[in-house]
């Protein structure tokens, strides 16, 4: 489970729209995605529900969980209704053999037959420095920040929204 604690080269962004929640890490130069994750807000944790990599699976998980620290909720936790053989072996490793700095408790809110589903993960300091990759994003092809346009930003949500699904394609 290769954890990137250097995503300096890459561009992080956040943005919501319509009621979604959207963190990705893409490629500066081309804005090639590289992660994305989908989530949604509950009063006191973030529920991952969506997350694709390409190697950076671990790497996401962690981000949110630091955007969670910050914000003031406990962590971040699996999809409460479903997860994928892929999403599931992710979530048992970071319950069994989590890297250094990584901790869960239980969510009772969760209701899963596997207990690291039934977990919240969090992280008590930032593991993986985000300022350089948050810069990169501002001087890159993917920067919709509040000035950015409606129609550029229902662009990249649909970018961002054929990179979660494209196994689910075509996507509505």
């Amino acid at each position: 489970m290769p954890l990137h604690t250097d995503i300096d080269d890459l561009a992080l962004g956040e943005m919501s729209f319509a009621g979604r929640h959207y963190m990705y890490l893409a490629e500066r130069a081309g804005g090639r995605f590289v992660a994305a994750a989908r989530y949604e807000r509950h009063p006191r944790y973030l529920e991952c529900t969506h997350l694709v990599s390409e190697g950076y699976g671990p790497t996401m998980f962690v981000l949110l969980m630091q955007k969670a620290r910050r914000e003031g909720l406990l962590g971040v936790a699996p999809d409460l209704r479903y997860n994928s053989d892929e999403a599931k072996r992710m979530d048992a490793r970071f319950y069994s053999d989590a890297p250094a700095g990584v901790h869960h408790r239980a969510n009772e809110e969760a209701a899963h037959a596997e207990r690291y589903l039934n977990q919240i993960y969090f992280v008590q300091g930032d593991l993986i420095g985000e300022a350089i990759a948050r810069a990169n994003l501002r001087h890159g092809r993917l920067d919709f920040s509040a000035e950015a346009g409606t129609q550029a930003v229902a662009a990249l949500v649909e970018r961002l929204d054929a990179y979660l699904f494209k196994s689910e394609l075509p996507y509505k």
